[in-house]
């Protein structure tokens, strides 16, 4: 979504503007659109500043999506990186998919970086915020923004039976499987 003016430097807790700057300081008049939270190599992201205003489902149960890897350990589930292809996958079923088609569907700001591309972390992207958990709720807090909680949040990852999805907390890394009927928390993430 839109152009990020430079990456050289940019580490966790950092703030993204709409015009593409990223920061380490609070920027009066500029519009802040995420925290960034995993940097490696070409893999980067941020969270968005705030989650959904209430827990949504995954989608119904007793529904195996032919376009999802499905991941049968806490382990393999980790190794889940690919929450944009994830979404679109999920996104573009027909049925009730609210987690996905919420993080599809987010929007702060109608142009430039963050006016779309957000997306369902993958359980894998969930978990490595373990890491930079602290970094990020300081910078959310410094925007008071809503702080990433210690709940389980649902992840664009599809457990290996049809009924089930993971669920990730960020705080400490912890993963579980979940009834995709089940109401969680959704925090939408965007790649840059």
């Amino acid at each position: 979504g839109g152009g990020i003016i430079s990456i050289s430097g940019t580490k966790p807790g950092m703030i993204v503007y709409s015009d593409g700057s990223i920061t380490s300081d609070v920027v009066a008049g500029k519009t802040p659109v995420g925290v960034v939270a995993y940097v490696n190599g070409t893999i980067r992201f941020m969270v968005a500043l705030e989650e959904s205003s209430s827990t949504l489902k995954w989608g119904p149960t007793g529904t195996n999506l032919s376009c999802l890897a499905d991941y049968g350990s806490v382990d393999a589930a980790k190794t889940d990186m690919i929450g944009l292809t994830n979404t679109r996958c999920i996104a573009s079923q027909s049925g009730d998919y609210p987690a996905a088609k919420y993080c599809s569907g987010y929007k702060p700001v109608s142009s430039g970086t963050g006016s779309n591309g957000w997306y369902l972390p993958a359980a894998g992207e969930l978990y490595v915020i373990k890491d930079t958990f602290a970094a990020v709720n300081y910078a959310l807090q410094r925007l008071s923004k809503t702080l990433v909680s210690s709940n389980y949040y649902w992840s664009s990852s599809e457990y290996t039976t049809s009924s089930s999805a993971w669920t990730v907390r960020p705080s400490a890394g912890s993963m579980t499987s979940n009834l995709k009927s089940n109401a969680s928390s959704v925090r939408c993430v965007l790649a840059f």
